[in-house]
Formats: structure tokens, C-alpha cells, sequence
């Protein structure tokens, strides 16, 4: 009639799909923590290119200001 049931063969099976399960949802923790990562050091990259382009400039008008202020009135005076 019917096969015997074997308690031991579903049980493994039962193990089996709850492994791959685990195994599947700790991959995608990573690569979300991963993604994560990623983006927090992309920011600050950015924050830090930020901040060496305003050193850059604060550098450049401290150090040519005066000049670039002369240059500009001169050529204001020499309008009529």
C-alpha cells in the first residue's frame, strides 16, 4: 500500500533547507553591511576632497588676494 515513513529522511531534509536558508540570509547581510561600508567611505572621501579644495582656495586667496584685488582695480579704473 503505502511506503513506510522515514522520520530520519525528512528530518535531514528539514536540516538541510534550514542551512541553506541561514547560509542564504548571512550573504545577504554582508553584502548589505558591505554596501553599507561602501557608501559611508564614499562619503567621506568626498567630505575629505571638500575640505582639501577649500584649503586650497582659503591658501590661494590669502596668498594672491592682494594681487588679484590690484589686478581688478586697475582694469576697474581704466574703464571711463
Amino acid at each position: 500500500m503505502y511506503a513506510p515513513y522515514n522520520h530520519f529522511a525528512v528530518m535531514q531534509k528539514a536540516i538541510e533547507i534550514e542551512v541553506y536558508f541561514y547560509k542564504w540570509i548571512r550573504k545577504e547581510v554582508v553584502i548589505l553591511l558591505m554596501h553599507k561600508t561602501q557608501s559611508a567611505q564614499g562619503l567621506v572621501e568626498y567630505a575629505l576632497i571638500l575640505l582639501l579644495v577649500g584649503l586650497v582656495v582659503i591658501f590661494a586667496l590669502t596668498a594672491f588676494g592682494a594681487t588679484v584685488g590690484n589686478l581688478f582695480s586697475k582694469i576697474n579704473n581704466s574703464f571711463p
